[in-house]
């Protein structure tokens, strides 16, 4: 394999020093994309930046909501959780912060119930057999009233569990909310509108649900993290066969 040029080199150091600029860190699970592909980098730097360059939440809960759309049920991305929570700690988080943040998220489960318990509520008003003419609702919580009562009461106690963390803000509560439901991996729209709503509610300023947005739209990178690294090994492993066939 040719040695890379001088120029390639050089741009590689100046896209690693610009992420730690603007970043405030460098992780080695970046060093495959580096080598693979610096523009394609840089360009990421300038899309991750946005809420560092114009956000209004702290670096700490910043980096906390990455925190939560890493460990989503629906990710469990680790080496984020791990990079993203090394960060937090950095800007000074604790441990209860993380635990309560973790707590929010681990809420998810819920949305089964969400999306699921009026369509069956609507499936059963319409049928004459079960005599449930007056079941038909889009709200979920209604349904479960009607359908699975305990749960509801279980899962309201749970809720309220969640959010009794002294550690995390009330509309901090919120955004981690909605972080865990808007991530591409999820993107549960109702639980979306719900949480969005509740954070309006609670007198959340819009632009910091946009800037919890932009942090969770950054998830897609993820596939360069785990497989540009792939990539290379496979190559690899090509022209090193290559050369022992030669």
């Amino acid at each position: 394999m040719a040695a890379d040029s001088p120029d390639l080199a050089t741009e590689r150091a100046r896209v690693k020093a610009r992420f730690e600029e603007l970043r405030g860190f460098w992780d080695p699970l970046w060093d495959p994309v580096l080598d693979a592909d610096p523009e394609l980098l840089d360009a990421y730097i300038d899309l991750s930046a946005v809420p560092w360059k114009h956000g209004t939440l702290r670096p700490q809960e910043r980096e906390l909501i990455y925190v939560a759309m890493n460990a989503s049920t629906t990710h469990l991305y680790e080496i984020g959780v791990r990079v993203h929570l090394r960060n937090a700690i950095a800007h000074g988080a604790t441990a209860d912060e993380a635990m309560a943040v973790l707590a929010i998220v681990s809420e998810l489960g819920v949305d089964t119930m969400r999306s699921t318990l009026p369509v069956l509520a609507s499936e059963l008003a319409e049928r004459a057999e079960f005599d449930l003419p007056d079941l038909q609702t889009d709200s979920w919580t209604e349904a479960a009233g009607r359908l699975a009562p305990h749960y509801l009461d279980a899962y309201r106690r749970y809720a309220q569990v969640t959010r009794k963390r002294t550690v995390l803000r009330d509309d901090f509560c919120h955004l981690v909310a909605i972080a865990a439901a808007a991530a591409a991996t999820h993107l549960h729209m109702p639980a979306v509108r719900e949480h969005i709503r509740a954070a309006l509610d609670a007198g959340v300023p819009w632009q910091q649900i946009v800037e919890v947005l932009e942090v969770v739209a950054m998830i897609g990178v993820h596939t360069l993290t785990e497989c540009a690294r792939v990539v290379a090994d496979e190559f690899a492993s090509v022209s090193g066969a290559e050369r022992d066939e030669r």
